[in-house]
C-alpha cells in the first residue's frame, strides 16, 4: 500500500513538475518573439530623438507649444505584438475622444490577457495631443519602457506598453 502512495506521489510530482517547464517554455518563447520588436525600437530611437520627444511632452504640459492647424486631427495605435491581436492591426482614436483600455467588456479597446486590469488605463485625443492615463491597474501602463505615473501626453512613434500588448502610437 506504501509503494502505490509513494507512486502516485511521484507522479503527480512529475506532473506538476513538466506542467512548469511548459510554461515557462511559453513565457519565454513570448519574450523571444517580442524581443526583435523591441530591439528595433531602441535602435531606431536615437538620443536625440527620446530627448526632443520629453521636450515636447515639457513644453505640452506647460502649455508652451504653440497651436496650429497641422497638429494631428485623429489619432492611431498599431499593434506591434498582443495576444489574440494580429501584428499591425490598427485602432482609431478620434479627435476630443477617450478610449477606455482593459480587459473589462464594457472597455472599448479590449485586451484578453490576464496582466490587463479590468479597466487598465484610459486614452484621451485633446487639443493638446493624445494623453495616457493608468487608472490604477495592478501591473502598470508603460511608455518606452518606463511605468507612467500620471497623465502623460503622447508623441507618435511612441510605444505602449499594457500587459503584454504593445501599441505604437501614430498620428493622422
Amino acid at each position: 500500500m506504501l509503494q502505490l502512495v509513494l507512486l502516485v506521489g511521484k507522479v503527480v510530482f512529475l506532473l506538476v513538475l513538466y506542467a512548469f517547464v511548459f510554461f515557462v517554455v511559453r513565457s519565454i518563447n513570448r519574450d523571444l518573439r517580442a524581443a526583435p520588436f523591441i530591439a528595433q525600437g531602441i535602435s531606431d530611437a536615437s538620443d536625440g530623438d527620446r530627448e526632443s520627444r520629453r521636450a515636447l511632452r515639457r513644453a505640452a504640459a506647460a502649455g508652451d507649444l504653440l497651436i496650429d492647424d497641422s497638429r494631428p486631427r485623429s489619432w492611431e495605435l498599431v499593434v506591434r505584438t498582443a495576444p489574440r491581436m494580429a501584428m499591425g492591426a490598427v485602432f482609431s482614436i478620434s479627435a476630443e475622444t477617450s478610449v477606455l483600455v482593459g480587459r473589462a467588456s464594457d472597455c472599448d479597446l479590449q485586451l484578453q490577457d490576464t496582466f490587463v486590469s479590468s479597466h487598465h488605463a484610459r486614452l484621451r485625443a485633446t487639443a493638446e495631443g493624445l494623453t495616457i492615463q493608468d487608472l490604477g491597474s495592478t501591473n502598470g501602463t508603460f511608455v518606452n519602457g518606463a511605468e507612467i505615473e500620471g497623465p502623460l501626453i503622447l508623441v507618435p512613434g511612441d510605444e505602449i506598453a499594457i500587459g503584454d500588448a504593445v501599441f505604437v502610437v501614430g498620428a493622422v
